[in-house]
């Protein structure tokens, strides 16, 4: 990327004992003037979101991106990015591209445009008109730092799922953004050791905690009625039954109750 000298990189170790993963951190900081290594204490949180919330509040940059340890940015992607939201006559909240989902299969998600840019001067009618909720790659993104502090925006700790949430909030939020159709992250989706690839009754708990804070915020913006008719539905034959289908014993009953409370979530 040419605006690689103008960029400063936030590294939030999150609590990492592994030797390797310290030496090559300890490397980088050492090596390159504009990378800072933020190591946090204790146990690791197990997520996201407490590294970005962490990096959000050590941010004094006009603008952020998020990128994840098993994400990688399209070649040129952030000048891209920083092209489209600059050349706004107006300026957007942000500018986000798209995601291809590297797994069994080749997937493009968040992909709102295969042609050219699209400029949205009332983003909240994204989710006040489509039969589904966009999702918004917020790591395919550049995004305005004083909005997200303006408007308290912080990625759902303890959660997963919570990109999603901290689109949509965004979307509710935000009075101009832009869909690009270049820049994009490539996701490795297989990992392991990601919470999101294992079924189990710690990945229920922190859906759990996900959706209760996305029922309030559905809620707050009057979406919860067009929220369990279009995508209620969805969300659960998609994303939690195939996770169901894997578990037995006490761990599949504790999955069915966590979701019979997720479905009270968003019941008239």
């Amino acid at each position: 990327n040419k605006a690689w000298a103008r960029m400063r990189v936030l590294i939030v170790d999150d609590a990492s004992c592994d030797c390797k993963t310290q030496e090559i951190l300890g490397q980088l900081e050492a090596g390159i003037s504009n990378v800072e290594v933020i190591r946090l204490q204790g146990m690791p949180s197990g997520s996201a979101s407490v590294p970005r919330n962490v990096g959000l509040s050590k941010a004094s940059s006009g603008l952020v991106s998020f990128l994840d340890p098993d994400n990688e940015i399209s070649v040129g992607g952030y000048d891209e990015l920083l092209r489209q939201f600059h050349s706004c006559q107006q300026r957007p909240e942000i500018a986000t591209g798209y995601q291809i989902k590297v797994g069994e299969k080749l997937s493009a998600n968040s992909r709102h445009t295969f042609r050219r840019r699209k400029i949205i001067s009332n983003p909240k009618s994204l989710m006040q008109r489509a039969p589904r909720f966009p999702v918004i790659s917020t790591q395919a993104s550049v995004i305005d730092l004083r909005f997200l502090q303006n408007c308290s925006l912080r990625f759902i700790e303890g959660a997963v799922g919570q990109d999603t949430v901290f689109g949509w909030e965004i979307l509710l939020k935000a009075r101009r953004i832009v869909l690009c159709s270049r820049p994009y992250i490539v996701y490795y989706a297989e990992r392991n050791d990601s919470v999101t690839n294992v079924a189990s009754m710690d990945y229920f708990s922190r859906a759990l905690i996900r959706e209760k804070a996305q029922a309030i915020l559905l809620k707050e913006y009057g979406l919860t009625q067009r929220f369990r008719k279009y995508q209620l539905a969805l969300t659960m034959a998609e994303v939690y039954k195939p996770k169901l289908n894997r578990l037995q014993g006490d761990s599949l009953l504790f999955a069915e109750k966590t979701l019979e409370e997720i479905y009270s979530l968003y019941e008239a």
